[in-house]
């Protein structure tokens, strides 16, 4: 791959993997609760000017998400579901 001048390090390949998880629960027949998560993996070759090569990598659990399903109307075919998503982030913010 070519290597850019511009920069002190380009990147050559990037692999991320990521795994879910996921669960719900019926309270009643109108509500259910539901909550999921992640685990995520990356990784990163590099090579820098000088001509050497490098990796990178972080893994950890990312943002969990928990949601509360409504059902708000039925009809014949189908059923109209209004949803509330909670969604904080796992991460720092960078200052």
């Amino acid at each position: 791959m070519m290597l850019s001048l511009r920069y002190m390090a380009s990147p050559q390949a990037m692999r991320m993997d990521m795994h879910m998880l996921g669960a719900m629960y019926a309270v009643s027949d109108r509500i259910t609760l539901a909550v999921m998560a992640n685990y995520l993996s990356n990784s990163m070759d590099l090579k820098i000017r000088m001509g050497m090569d490098f990796e990178t990598s972080s893994f950890g659990l990312g943002d969990v998400t928990m949601a509360v399903l409504v059902c708000t109307g039925k009809f014949s075919t189908f059923q109209v579901t209004t949803s509330k998503v909670l969604s904080p982030t796992s991460g720092k913010q960078a200052s």
